[in-house]
């Protein structure tokens, strides 16, 4: 309750810290400019309401940053002679305030608090142990081989198993096979269409993945039901065939025997 009414103890404080936010947050790779704009400028004003509503409730100094450095060191006497809290090594407390202080690091308050306390030889040495076993979380952009090859076996392994076992024993199945692909890539084009238009879609994953799978499948249910239909229709020229066929045979047998 000491953290927010500091970070944004001003208006132009509470902007400086959304838009600390927005850069560290990769805001400009994931919502477009009026979205990151409303999120800036209306959220720095509503942080900064509840900054001061905080301030009342919790009956904190008229300068806030005093209870921030009372804070703060509090927290060093509670260190004491020891590198940590847990002593020689970091216990889950170290590592809370570690990653409070890490999130305001780019606000004037961290700033205040860095210069007008004793934490900082503390925070150096959090950082430095957790730098050490910092995981490395970036993407590869480029495949290797065995990747490359095990991707296009999952890709086209089973729709080439299927051709081999299947289509090339039966040259129908060929047309269908073309249609269904067809109408597979239409369905994935209009969900992905509708995808990008509706902004409520493109912005809220949880619900984009499972309406574009939902269209896909109601797509090809509809395929389904006209292949069903041509099939049928197919039978009926097949039997229509077949019947007329055997009544020339029926009048050739009867013309044979007379």
């Amino acid at each position: 309750h000491v953290i927010s009414p500091n970070i944004y103890s001003t208006l132009k404080q509470s902007l400086n810290t959304m838009h600390w936010f927005s850069k560290v947050g990769d805001w400009e790779e994931i919502f477009p400019w009026y979205q990151r704009w409303i999120f800036v400028y209306f959220g720095a004003i509503a942080m900064r309401v509840l900054a001061i509503y905080l301030k009342k409730k919790y009956h904190l100094n008229d300068n806030v940053r005093i209870s921030l450095y009372e804070c703060g060191n509090e927290w060093i006497n509670a260190i004491g002679d020891k590198d940590f809290h847990g002593g020689s090594e970091p216990n889950l407390a170290d590592l809370n305030v570690y990653g409070i202080l890490t999130a305001i690091q780019g606000s004037e308050a961290f700033q205040d608090l860095m210069t007008n306390t004793k934490i900082q030889p503390w925070l150096e040495r959090m950082k430095n142990l957790v730098e050490l076993h910092r995981v490395d979380t970036s993407v590869r952009l480029i495949m290797t081989i065995i990747e490359c090859t095990g991707c296009t076996l999952i890709a086209y392994g089973i729709p080439f198993s299927m051709f081999v076992f299947t289509i090339a024993h039966h040259p129908f199945r060929i047309i269908i096979a073309m249609t269904s692909a067809f109408f597979w890539l239409l369905s994935l084009l209009l969900s992905s269409l509708l995808w990008f238009i509706v902004v409520p879609l493109r912005n809220q994953l949880a619900f984009a993945v499972p309406f574009a799978v939902l269209f896909q499948e109601i797509f090809r249910y509809l395929f389904y039901r006209v292949i069903k239909k041509a099939e049928f229709a197919l039978q009926k020229v097949q039997l229509q065939e077949l019947t007329e066929k055997g009544m020339v045979f029926d009048r050739f047998a009867v013309a044979y025997g007379n």
